[in-house]
């Protein structure tokens, strides 16, 4: 959440798990810092108690005043309550708390019960509150900011750091290289497929090869470790140090990743172009900036088999 208040701008990037993606409390982040460059503000961002990647509030965004304060402090709580006050967020987000609550209960019926497609039909009347036209405005303003937003660089210490323990495994940070970031988890959040194989990339990685590129798998909890090409080093299934995932993207070419927040936002903070693979909806899912490029789901009625069209 975010407000314009006597020449600062306040955020509150504390967004409940199960309210949003594990990445949207950076997108209030870039938001504001982006606004804050553009209107010559200073920015006063609340941290959010369990950050997807603790670093990224280390970040040093370009020509931004920014203060960072932990969440527990009474000046913190001031902010809470001036943004709750100013920007009537309380009411949306009563509101999409019963919606994700909604979506979760049907997605644990059958879908042939009359009572799954009766919760998805009330929450599609939920949905359209929570989208109103106040709401998607604000929206709109946010993601317009973000389309040119402003860039960030990584303090020395933690360049430092990153470049030792690349070297560490062998890893050359001169390499030319692109991040590639797929989901094939063990196990999904939820019940939808959203899976994928590596082997499915395998031309896409060789073709990278042949044009002289080293290929890194970046992300977390891989199922499977990756060896079946040369210039190439799996990182995700390894436990690495969070500001090591971040100067990666940070020095890449360009990053590839299946359609998720985190990793293409946080290329967007760096101002590297994005491959976003497999997205449903690259307009209302979340900001985007010029430099993305979109390769659309292929979707399927189940009733006929036939693709359906956007």
């Amino acid at each position: 959440m975010i407000i314009n208040f006597m020449n600062t701008i306040y955020v509150d990037a504390n967004i409940p798990q199960y309210i949003a993606g594990s990445g949207e409390h950076m997108v209030e982040l870039y938001t504001a810092c982006s606004r804050g460059k553009r209107l010559g503000m200073k920015v006063v961002v609340i941290k959010p108690e369990h950050p997807v990647n603790d670093k990224i509030y280390d970040l040093i965004p370009n020509d931004v005043r920014l203060l960072i304060i932990n969440s527990k402090t009474i000046y913190a709580h001031l902010i809470k309550i001036l943004i709750w006050i100013i920007s009537k967020e309380f009411l949306r987000l009563s509101l999409k708390q019963i919606y994700f609550w909604l979506k979760t209960k049907a997605q644990n019926i059958d879908r042939n019960k009359k009572k799954h497609k009766s919760l998805l039909f009330l929450n599609s009347y939920v949905k359209k509150w929570v989208e109103s036209k106040f709401y998607n405005t604000k929206l709109y303003l946010d993601k317009k900011e973000v389309s040119n937003g402003i860039t960030f660089k990584i303090r020395d210490d933690d360049i430092e750091f990153s470049k030792k323990y690349l070297n560490g495994i062998g890893f050359n940070v001169k390499n030319k290289f692109v991040c590639i970031h797929l989901r094939d988890h063990v196990d999904d959040l939820d019940k939808y497929k959203k899976r994928c194989s590596m082997d499915e990339y395998y031309t896409a990685i060789k073709y990278l090869e042949k044009e002289g590129y080293f290929v890194v798998k970046i992300g977390k909890n891989s199922g499977v470790k990756y060896d079946k090409a040369t210039n190439f080093i799996d990182l995700a299934h390894d436990s690495i140090p969070n500001i090591v995932l971040l100067y990666l993207v940070s020095k890449c070419e360009f990053v590839v990743s299946y359609h998720t927040a985190f990793i293409p936002f946080l290329a967007g903070m760096f101002d590297k172009p994005v491959l976003a693979l497999n997205v449903t909806d690259p307009i209302t899912s979340y900001p985007i900036k010029y430099n993305f490029m979109f390769v659309l789901k292929k979707l399927v009625n189940r009733h006929n088999n036939e693709e359906v069209n956007f």
